[in-house]
């Protein structure tokens, strides 16, 4: 009932886990069929993830995987299939070694032109896919986007990329075994537990995207 999710949520937002109303709902921690009391006691909210984090791991990596760039160069000089970067749009003074930098809507256009395929386009330091964006050509001034409305290169650069860094890359397709299933890329997440003498991967699971969404955050 209404009120025993009240109350329950009250007890879970005073424990360990602090758990807000939000997270309550989004790990359906109402669930009484599959989740006894114990096993919601053992979750903890999304706030509290990244300061445990933290203090867990160790914080070179952190620096090395969330700069999207650095981290397929480095992948890449280690022998490891990347993504192609095709360019990269930044107005700032960073420099990207052999890769393009556009700074312009107008070298944006130019770019999507000449490319001849799709392009994958994501903020170099984003998280959950927020702020993909799948561009598939260009029509006059304006970049067609899969899943969304065109959009003028002007207005690309003001209300999607800011002041924000973008990665340009090729877009990747599917093993023939999954494109039945969807048109969007799949892709594997993995934890892993990385100990002096070994690395243990406990959880690994493949993200399918949706047939209405470009990328595999849910």
């Amino acid at each position: 009932s209404p009120m025993a999710i009240v109350k329950e949520w009250v007890r879970l937002s005073r424990g360990d886990g602090k758990i807000p109303l939000g997270d309550y709902f989004t790990f359906r921690l109402y669930d009484d069929d599959h989740l006894t009391w114990s096993d919601k006691l053992r979750f903890i909210s999304d706030d509290l993830h990244w300061p445990i984090a933290n203090r867990c791991c160790d914080l070179t990596w952190k620096a090395a995987t969330e700069d999207k760039w650095l981290c397929y160069n480095i992948l890449s000089r280690l022998g490891l299939p990347t993504a192609r970067t095709v360019a990269v749009i930044d107005r700032a003074n960073r420099l990207f070694g052999a890769d393009p930098i556009v700074r312009t809507p107008a070298e944006l256009k130019e770019l999507v032109r000449g490319h001849g395929g799709d392009i994958f386009a994501k903020p170099n330091l984003g998280v959950g896919s927020f702020g993909a964006v799948l561009i598939t050509g260009v029509d006059g001034d304006r970049l067609t986007i899969e899943q969304g409305e065109p959009i003028g290169c002007g207005e690309f650069f003001e209300k999607i990329v800011g002041e924000m860094t973008y990665l340009l890359q090729d877009r990747l397709r599917n093993h023939a075994s999954l494109a039945p299933l969807t048109n969007y890329l799949a892709t594997v997440r993995t934890i892993n537990l990385v100990r002096p003498d070994s690395i243990r991967t406990p959880v690994a699971l493949i993200k399918i995207p949706g047939p209405r969404s470009i990328a595999d955050n849910y």
